[in-house]
């Protein structure tokens, strides 16, 4: 087996057990939905994400604690993210200077493939260590 090989088997094993990962039965037919139906699915999926961050409440506190803590010693909040996950961590970066009056560069957004992947799909960068090390 070759090396590359070898790593696609590790992200495979490591990333194939996560649920974002996985195909969702419950959309896994949406192109052939009603627009009422879609709109049900997403909405049925939609509360499932609340009822995931209830439980996790607490840790979500201690993070922000934490990252209080550390942007008023000087630190800086970075989101790192890629699709849309990226972009929405860069708005919400861009958000943060008027929102809480803070300088730019104490809370920034990076997204894989840079600039230009916030307005344009760039596939398949969040799998490249290479790409990621060159946004970062």
């Amino acid at each position: 087996m070759s090396a590359q090989q070898d790593a696609s088997t590790r992200e495979e094993q490591l990333y194939g057990a996560l649920e974002t990962e996985k195909v969702n039965a419950a959309t896994a037919e949406i192109d052939r939905m009603s627009p009422l139906e879609i709109v049900q699915a997403i909405n049925a999926e939609d509360a499932r994400v609340a009822q995931a961050v209830e439980q996790v409440l607490p840790h979500v506190a201690r993070a922000i604690e934490a990252i209080a803590v550390h942007l008023r010693h000087g630190g800086r909040l970075i989101y790192f993210g890629a699709g849309t996950s990226g972009r929405l961590g860069a708005l919400d970066a861009a958000e943060c200077p008027p929102t809480f009056n803070i300088p730019p560069e104490m809370v920034i957004g990076r997204i894989a493939g840079g600039h230009f992947a916030l307005w344009q799909a760039v596939e398949d960068l969040e799998d490249s260590a290479e790409a990621g090390n060159s946004d970062a």
